[in-house]
């Protein structure tokens, strides 16, 4: 593939830089997300889900996506042994690889939902998770629902993969370990200006990065074939 494309494009800036030295034009193109979709889930919509969420009255943190081997459960279980009772619902399958799921009372996994009702669940979340590893291929992700969560400015809390880093660093939470993770959740229950601020600054960031951007991002790239 790489010796017939004229044009390699890739969702990570890491994987682009693995691949300069085989190819003589490869492009990063940002991710984009539906801004307006997760920004703003009806008071209904948010309602219809209220009985799925997990028990009690504590914050809530939330994660959507697929469990399976870049997962650290480690860090989710940080969470809810995080003081103020938090809350923790995962949204996604699991597969054979993933980590088993605990049996905590302040935790729910739900399985697969459809796209379109994400954001109803979004809207309960006090915190976005990405609670993945870093090593490996792991390495190169880039997690749209980083884009999803910060589009509703849902504080997120994540681990250093290291586009997150270059790109959405300024945005978010970095933790690494089971400890950060925690320490990291006792924090946005304080309510910092520095935090709140930063979220709303991810947001704008979410808001421009749409997917015709991303489209159009690709389209003038195409623009220059024979030109680079």
């Amino acid at each position: 593939a790489l010796k017939t494309a004229n044009r390699v494009w890739t969702g990570t800036a890491s994987l682009a830089d693995r691949l300069k030295g085989r190819h003589r034009h490869v492009h990063f193109i940002p991710n984009g997300v539906d801004a307006e979709l997760f920004a703003n889930p009806s008071e209904q919509d948010k309602a219809s889900v209220q009985a799925e969420l997990p028990p009690g009255d504590g914050p809530l943190a939330g994660y959507f996506g697929v469990i399976n081997e870049r997962f650290d459960m480690r860090l989710v279980e940080a969470v809810l042994e995080s003081p103020h009772g938090w809350r923790v619902l995962l949204i996604g399958p699991s597969s054979s690889h993933g980590p088993a799921i605990p049996d905590h009372p302040r935790l729910r996994s739900l399985g697969a939902k459809p796209y379109s009702r994400l954001p109803a669940y979004l809207g309960h979340f006090d915190a976005g998770l990405i609670p993945y590893k870093i090593h490996g291929a792991h390495r190169f992700l880039y997690p749209v629902k980083a884009l999803e969560y910060l589009a509703a400015e849902v504080p997120v809390i994540t681990t250093s993969l290291p586009d997150i880093v270059r790109f959405l660093g300024d945005y978010v939470q970095l933790a690494d370990t089971p400890h950060a993770w925690m320490e990291q959740a006792a924090m946005l229950c304080e309510r910092r200006p520095d935090i709140l601020e930063r979220t709303r600054k991810g947001g704008r960031y979410a808001a421009s990065r749409s997917w015709k951007t991303m489209a159009n991002d690709m389209l003038n790239d195409l623009g220059n074939v024979g030109t680079a």
